[in-house]
């Protein structure tokens, strides 16, 4: 297997051109912008709030009664102010956002390795991948084309906003279909570091299913047997006061899988807001990315990929 640690020269200067490419974010001033979507054919004939609700649970009731009494809503190009009229399979809906700055990310991004078919960064948090809820140029796909102008990097799975590491991009969608049937298959190799609150044994599993619909706040919970399965093994590394060092090594790859987990079990994730304790104070996840074990998708040679672990990872430690 070809290991990766350490990134090239090239990489190392791509690193520092889009540093200075992100003095200001993109989405530092407000700009009008429009979100779309199509009605699916589960919600034929169901009333427009209700489909809203039901389709972007994390987003509240009242924010669409607004956004519907204000007229930003259009279905097929046309102004609606009801939220109780009829929507039907296939109706294409526009919604006019506010003009509004987007939050702050985190710009460190670093340049592991790349080729002519992938790209693999670390990622820093909070940064989400895609564009998505408030987020829509201060992404990593968007702030990537500072530096690669030419094309579009294309994502094959995701990290949280809030969690940090490697994510492996493609350049082309040969690459991204390949790759892509890799994480599908759980074929992929992952490892994370966590930092938790309490102590555990030397190693151990949790293998709770997941709901597979986000519920308030966007967050995943524990599900019933027939919903989602995901498979999580955790080891020991080291112990840290109150808290423990695990390496964690998901065989599925469920939103929040790791952070859900973990909580269920009574050792939340530092730092996770969502997922912790009520009263977790403000600091980053410390949840990080730090292995990735791929297939290549065009030469088919098997690489690893070894990011550097963050400062919290190397606090000082004892078994």
């Amino acid at each position: 297997m070809i290991e990766v640690r350490h990134a090239s020269a090239a990489c190392r200067a791509r690193t520092e051109t889009l540093a200075r490419s992100l003095t200001t974010l993109p989405g530092a001033v407000p700009y009008e912008h429009v979100r779309s979507m199509s009605v699916p054919g589960r919600f034929d004939g169901r009333v427009l709030i209700d489909f809203l609700r039901e389709f972007h649970p994390h987003i509240e009731r009242s924010v669409w009664e607004i956004a519907i009494a204000e007229g930003r809503l259009e279905i097929d190009r046309k102004t609606i102010r009801d939220s109780l009229c009829v929507v039907r399979a296939g109706n294409r809906l526009v919604n006019h956002l506010t003009p509004a700055p987007e939050p702050d990310v985190a710009t460190a991004i670093r340049f592991l390795f790349e080729d002519d078919a992938i790209v693999v960064i670390d990622k820093p948090a909070p940064l989400p991948v895609h564009p998505c809820g408030r987020f829509n140029k201060n992404t990593l796909v968007e702030l990537t084309r500072a530096v690669f102008p030419e094309l579009r990097l294309l994502p094959v799975h995701r990290l949280d906003a809030e969690t940090s590491g490697l994510l492996v991009l493609a350049k082309h969608r040969t690459a991204a279909r390949e790759l892509s049937r890799q994480f599908e298959a759980r074929s992929v190799g992952k490892r994370y570091l966590a930092r938790v609150r309490g102590h555990t044994t030397a190693s151990f599993t949790c293998s709770l299913p997941l709901t597979a619909k986000p519920h308030d706040g966007g967050r995943r919970r524990i599900g019933r047997p027939t919903d989602r399965s995901a498979h999580t093994d955790f080891e020991r590394l080291a112990t840290i006061g109150d808290e423990s060092l695990l390496a964690v090594r998901p065989s599925s790859g469920r939103t929040n899988q790791i952070r859900v987990h973990l909580a269920a079990l009574g050792l939340p994730i530092v730092g996770d807001r969502a997922y912790g304790p009520p009263d977790e104070p403000e600091g980053p996840l410390c949840l990080f990315a730090e292995r990735l074990e791929i297939i290549h998708p065009i030469d088919r040679a098997p690489w690893s990929f070894v990011g550097p672990p963050p400062t919290w990872a190397h606090a000082t430690a004892t078994l």
